[in-house]
Formats: structure tokens, sequence, C-alpha cells
């Protein structure tokens, strides 16, 4: 996954405004397929908008491809 200008995404944490959409992608690395969004987010779609209203938290989930 990747942050503009965030140097290590894994560390990375944010406040967001109730009401205001935020739209996330998830950008498997090569030889890796994404497949879901883990616990909180029931939609498989790579790119989602969510309205924050809780703490969340995303999880990307990737499988490695088999080649």
């Amino acid at each position: 996954m990747i942050t503009l200008g965030i140097e290590n995404p894994n560390d990375w944490s944010g406040i967001y405004f109730n009401g205001v959409p935020i739209t996330i992608t998830a950008e498997p690395n090569e030889g890796y397929s994404f497949i879901g969004w883990g616990d909180n987010i029931f939609d498989s779609s790579t790119t989602i908008e969510i309205n924050l209203t809780e703490d969340t938290t995303l999880e990307p989930i990737f499988i490695k491809d088999d080649n």
C-alpha cells in the first residue's frame, strides 16, 4: 500500500473528519494478488471509499501468486 509522503507506511496513523469520505487503494507488490480488506471492510474492490465514524484499522490482505 502506498501512502504518498509517508516513508514507512507501517507506521501511518491519521485523524480524519466525520462526514468526509476517504478513498484508499490496495496495490499488491509484484507476485501477489489482493483478496480483501480483512474483518472491518466487507468489500473486495481494490479501491474503496469509506466514511470513518470511529477508530478503524484498514487491513488489506494479499496472497502470493502461484507461479
